[in-house]
């Protein structure tokens, strides 16, 4: 597996589902964690500069990692997530994204509610958790997850080179020199 693969996996840092949740205040929430969230009931609301987002039932939502946020709720909500780790070298995203709740996903979530909390299940809630996760990402728009181009700093340099004397002509051994 190369680094920049690896670099780019999926962690998940954890996962839980709460029953009534109230009050939810997070003021000025900023970590480099992504989230995962789904409410099978409402009462949770996210505020993103002057905007107000209401989290319904029938929708997942995907928070990128570094973007500030506020939470709060209007009543007491039921509340799954998922705090996740992808690659740094992620450009920053400035908005949630919204993803209509699919049922297999649902499924998945219950089945966690049911095995979190038992000792000896972790390993096979985090295996749904990351089964609820995968396909959710799948569906956003795959550049979103595009990483920047590194060059190799032996290439860089040459392009350094070049770029400074564009006037020279250099040999192919020269350069791969």
């Amino acid at each position: 597996m190369t680094e920049t693969f690896q670099d780019a996996m999926l962690k998940i840092h954890c996962c839980h589902f709460y029953r009534g949740v109230y009050p939810w205040v997070q003021n000025y929430l900023v970590t480099p964690y992504w989230r995962f969230y789904w409410n099978p009931t409402p009462g949770a609301c996210i505020r993103i500069g002057g905007r107000v987002l209401e989290l319904t039932p029938s929708d997942f939502y995907v928070i990128p990692g570094h973007l500030k946020f506020r939470t709060f709720a209007r009543k007491p909500f039921d509340h799954f997530f998922i705090h996740f780790k992808l690659n740094d070298r992620l450009p920053l995203r400035n908005e949630i994204y919204r993803l209509p709740a699919d049922p297999e996903g649902i499924r998945l979530i219950r089945e966690f509610q049911e095995l979190e909390g038992h000792p000896g299940n972790e390993l096979p809630g985090h295996i749904r958790a990351l089964a609820v996760l995968t396909p959710a990402l799948l569906r956003l728009d795959r550049e979103l997850f595009r990483l920047p181009v590194q060059m190799d700093s032996r290439v860089e340099k040459l392009c350094r080179k070049i770029g400074l004397h564009p006037e020279c002509h250099y040999a192919n051994e020269e350069l791969a020199e």
